[in-house]
Parts: structure tokens; sequence; C-alpha cells
């Protein structure tokens, strides 16, 4: 008697790990991946973006600040390479 409580407590510990272990797996890759993703397009966004600095649109962006209570805001372009674009417009 004694011994088939041991081995159902024991058995009980074992299927608990193999539900427990694939989920943490899981979601360590979820999260490694995302970190992984967002640095990469951190830096994607970093190396072709430019700041907009156009006088004509400088007052609309201050209005803006102002309704957003900030003091600047700052406004990157993302450059695209239409030498490299597979759409063809006509």
């Amino acid at each position: 008697m004694k011994l088939r409580l041991e081995t159902e407590a024991k058995l009980y510990h074992l299927t608990t790990m193999q539900f427990i272990v694939p989920l943490l797996l899981a979601v360590v890759f979820g999260v490694v991946s995302y970190l992984f993703s967002v640095t990469k397009s951190n830096n994607a966004l970093a190396a072709n973006s430019e700041p907009l600095n156009d006088p004509s649109l400088e007052n609309i962006f201050q209005r803006m600040a102002n309704a957003l209570d900030v003091q600047h805001l700052r406004l990157n372009i993302y450059k695209i390479d239409l030498s490299k674009s597979t759409r063809v417009v006509k």
C-alpha cells in the first residue's frame, strides 16, 4: 500500500512537469522571438529614417505639440528606395 502511494506521488510530479515544461519553453521562445524582432525593427527604422524638417509644416507641428503638452514633436520619415521596388507603376 505504501509503495503504491509513493509511486502515484512520483507519477503526479512527472505528469505535472510534462505539462508545465513545454508551456514554459513556448513562453520563453515567444519572448526571445519578440525581443529579436523588436531589436531588428528598431535597427532598420533607425538606419532608414530621417527627421522631417519642413518649415511649411513647423506651425502645424507646434500646434500639435501644444495640444499634447510637449515642447517639440520629433517626426521621422522612413526612406524607401523605389529603384528596388517590384511593383511597376505606369
